[in-house]
């Protein structure tokens, strides 16, 4: 068994409080230490996926709220045409595909873990 290294107690406090465009960093900061102290508490696979699942759902949900204000936000300050999603889509593909190709390395480095099938000489 695994002791902590992350404050639990903390975890809890932060992932109880109001949701709210005010608090989304306060959820998201508990959605991402929860999902590392269930890596370093070494929960098996199935309930590892499962639950890192719903955290990082949480993370999310967040991210479309903080996104909904913002874009509300410019909405009403009458800021908001064409050519600003245009700019904005094109800079979220932008990212979307430097992420991509990250985890994609993190995904091909991954294959050089060693399994319980590779033979030991």
């Amino acid at each position: 068994m695994a002791d902590p290294l992350l404050d639990e107690d903390l975890m809890v406090q932060l992932l109880s409080v109001t949701p709210s465009i005010e608090t989304v960093t306060q959820l998201q900061a508990g959605a991402v230490q929860v999902v590392c102290d269930l890596y370093d508490r070494g929960v098996k696979r199935d309930e590892f996926t499962s639950k890192a699942s719903a955290a990082i759902g949480l993370y999310a949900q967040c991210a479309k709220l903080w996104l909904l204000n913002n874009v509300h936000n410019v909405h009403t300050a009458g800021e908001l045409d064409d050519a600003r999603f245009k700019l904005a889509h094109d800079g979220l593909l932008d990212v979307i595909t430097k992420q991509a190709e990250v985890v994609r390395e993190i995904a091909a480095t991954l294959r050089q873990c060693p399994t319980s099938q590779d033979v030991v000489h």
